[in-house]
């Protein structure tokens, strides 16, 4: 990864305490961050080729010399500064920092303190452009020296012997910060996060407290427990699926969320609620099944270290999060389990439909059983599938789709919106997205394929598929479609591989079963061929394809 670091102070300390593996090109002379945003000098910066721009700005410096009438106009030129950068470089993440403002003049106090107005300026004009350009990124940095504190956070003295603001500590913390930033986009976002429920998200238990005795409200420990289905209700607004598993009657269970009034969470917000007597192991491997996903997406938060515990020996994949002592830490868990293992960088139509879809698979699933056979229940079923060049507004589902994806993903291969963006640029490449309606509703986006063609021959370089559409042959479908779609391209072989991980044993037959022939085979890698219209008798080709214009 190649990352340019630049500023109007200097960072060169940040630059040495950075821990992400890259490369980091650091402009000599600091301050001249302002010249790279423009054509004429940007052209050292476009020789690095970087991946990742971080914009480290210190407030202070930044309206050095500048009239207080006159600050926040200097602040609207800078923005246009940042949003020039962002045009410039399309296909770089481009990451830029908050801006703190400590008093910079001695005034009467009823002058009071126009600093946190110029911060909240921009901090507001910052994230009007990241929703306006999907490239442009904010990172925190005045939330940082406002839990750190200005006076650990600043080092006059640095400052003054070598034009850098923060103390040595604090170096470290913006460096770790910066790193953060740089690794987001390879992280992998879990789906599931499952709670219990008795002394979990309420207090007291309501099989034997009733729903009225629950202790939940607007003050007190309640207010602890009202505040911890806050802050799940808003995680399930960013897409993931929220779960519970209870030792309770399963009437109880739900009256419990629907006849005491304080509740925040009812049970629509759930896509399941599985409560029973048996283990909470065997009810959480059966949600997984239920849901079509892989247990290493799953996050569990429980108030009973015994049932931890089973949890963490049975289901190793499954992440199990500490509870606290004081319930009043409770709300923080569920926040910081957000950041680690929820985060999201923007939602998309997916995310946001995403509890809906899990509720119509569930109605797919009685409807399966009523069939007589799987191909007549995939053919009553009425799939849709439409495949379309990728459009820069599905980059960053598209990006979501390859970052997340783990069963269903013949490499494995990640991709940010960014370096998805500079692919479609080539013209030997090809982005495919995969969208999927049926007679219960709209999946969304759910596949994609990337393809190299050479001549007379396309390389399949990714293939993978949400694993919430897996089992109903849309993959047959699809390759067959593009197979075709390439060969009116000239293309007459197609070459593809398989490479093995931990979670994607489902696809390891995927193209044998489309009557491609194996060309190398290791333990790690199988690497095949096949020439378009060569027979494909194990392919279930059953749905309608229609090829759309992005």
């Amino acid at each position: 990864m190649r990352v340019a670091l630049l500023s109007n102070v200097n960072l060169d300390l940040v630059g040495k305490a950075l821990k992400v593996p890259s490369e980091t090109w650091i402009p000599p002379g600091y301050g001249e961050w302002v010249v790279l945003t423009y054509e004429q000098g940007a052209t050292a910066l476009r020789d690095f080729g970087p991946d990742q721009v971080v914009v480290v700005l210190d407030g202070t410096a930044l309206v050095d010399g500048v009239a207080d009438a006159a600050v926040e106009d200097e602040l609207g030129a800078h923005l246009a500064h940042v949003a020039r950068l962002a045009a410039a470089f399309p296909h770089s993440r481009i990451v830029v920092s908050t801006l703190d403002f400590p008093a910079r003049a001695i005034r009467p106090a009823s002058a009071g303190r126009p600093e946190e107005r110029w911060s909240s300026t921009w901090r507001q004009g910052l994230e009007g452009l990241a929703q306006r350009a999907d490239n442009v990124h904010v990172l925190d940095l005045a939330r940082l020296v406002s839990d750190v504190g200005r006076t650990g956070f600043y080092s006059p003295k640095m400052w003054y012997l070598g034009g850098q603001p923060y103390a040595m500590s604090a170096t470290k913390l913006v460096a770790a910060a910066v790193d953060e930033a740089l690794a987001l986009p390879a992280r992998t976002r879990k789906k599931v996060m499952v709670v219990d429920l008795d002394n979990t998200i309420w207090g007291g238990v309501v099989g034997e407290d009733g729903p009225a005795g629950l202790v939940i409200g607007p003050s007190g420990v309640g207010a602890a427990y009202r505040d911890v289905q806050r802050r799940l209700k808003e995680l399930a607004a960013t897409g993931v699926l929220l779960a519970a598993v209870s030792k309770n009657e399963q009437a109880d269970a739900v009256a419990g969320l629907e006849d005491n009034a304080q509740m925040v969470l009812a049970p629509d917000d759930f896509v399941a609620i599985l409560a029973g007597w048996g283990p909470k192991p065997e009810a959480i491997a059966s949600l997984g099944e239920r849901l079509n996903l892989g247990l290493a997406s799953f996050v569990y938060l429980d108030d009973n270290p015994v049932e931890r515990e089973a949890v963490r020996q049975a289901l190793p994949d499954v992440t199990v999060l500490d509870f606290p002592r004081d319930i009043a830490a409770l709300p923080q868990v569920v926040a910081d389990a957000a950041a680690e293992h929820f985060w999201v960088d923007r939602l998309t139509a997916e995310d946001e439909a995403k509890g809906d879809q899990y509720r119509q698979e569930a109605a797919r699933a009685e409807f399966r059983d009523a069939a007589g056979g799987m191909d007549d229940y995939l053919r009553q079923l009425d799939v849709r599938i439409t495949i379309a060049e990728m459009s820069e507004a599905q980059r960053s589902r598209t990006a979501q789709l390859t970052q997340k994806t783990n069963q269903f993903n013949v490499l494995t291969r990640r991709h940010t919106a960014e370096e998805l963006g500079r692919l479609a640029t080539r013209p030997d490449h090809h982005t495919f997205t995969v969208a999927v309606t049926d007679r219960f509703g709209d999946a969304g986006q759910v596949a994609v394929v990337m393809v190299r063609v050479d001549g007379g021959t396309a390389h399949i370089e990714n293939l993978l598929m949400s694993c919430r559409v897996m089992g109903r042959a849309i993959e047959d479908s699809v390759l067959a479609a593009v197979e075709w779609h390439l060969a009116e391209e000239g293309v007459h072989t197609v070459e593809a591989a398989y490479e093995r991980s931990d979670r994607n044993t489902p696809v390891q037959d995927l193209f044998d079963r489309q009557g491609y022939e194996r060309l190398t085979e290791t333990d790690e890698r199988v690497t095949y061929r096949r020439e378009v219209g060569a027979p494909a008798p194990d392919r279930r080709d059953l749905h309608t394809v229609t090829w759309a214009t992005s």
